[in-house]
């Protein structure tokens, strides 16, 4: 009888988990996300999907965040598809679409279709004028494809839009310079 008890509660404990319901995962594959745990994190957040239990606005936001976790894992495809759905959902958070747009950008980069990457890149500009990460993307692109003038502004642009890394983008604009001539004003960049 006490064998029996015991192994019902482990039953329970095993199951309890994995029925923690679809809020509950999709912010613990945030957690698994955040810890640098991709393969958790698309775990979580397609149980979460699946719950049926996510709000329209939760589930776009969760295959964003999916998308993001597959990116992670060197699935640029998976990715795109994930960051589609989000962008195709129409409860998608407003706030949410101009990142979703770069994102995608980056992987569509991560798979050689960069025309479509530079779309994205000027999508999400168009609806959050200062974005500065969207605009550094884009001048990287530029800068890959020799077109440094573009390139150059799109940096200056990061940097004035307060970009995260801006010891990044120096560097990435002193390459442009550098590239077009201009050695003394590339060195100030660097």
């Amino acid at each position: 009888m006490f064998r029996c008890a015991l192994v019902l509660v482990g039953i329970i404990l095993v199951c309890v988990p994995a029925m923690a319901g679809g809020v509950a995962d999709a912010d613990a594959g945030i957690a698994r996300l955040s810890a640098g745990d991709a393969p958790a994190a698309v775990e979580l957040f397609s149980r979460a999907i699946q719950s049926k239990e996510l709000s329209p606005a939760a589930v776009a936001l969760t295959y964003h965040h999916r998308g993001m976790a597959f990116h992670k894992e060197g699935q640029a495809g998976r990715a795109i598809l994930d960051y589609s759905t989000a962008l195709w959902n129409k409860s998608l958070p407003r706030e949410f679409k101009p990142r979703t747009l770069n994102n995608r950008g980056l992987a569509y980069e991560a798979i050689g279709e960069f025309e479509s990457a530079l779309r994205d890149y000027q999508l999400a500009i168009r609806l959050n004028p200062n974005y500065a990460e969207a605009f550094s993307n884009r001048g990287s692109l530029h800068r890959r494809f020799g077109r440094h003038d573009e390139a150059i502004l799109d940096y200056d642009m990061a940097l004035r839009n307060g970009h995260p890394y801006p010891k990044f983008v120096f560097s990435w604009q002193g390459v442009s310079l550098e590239a077009q001539g201009k050695r003394r004003e590339a060195m100030d960049a660097y």
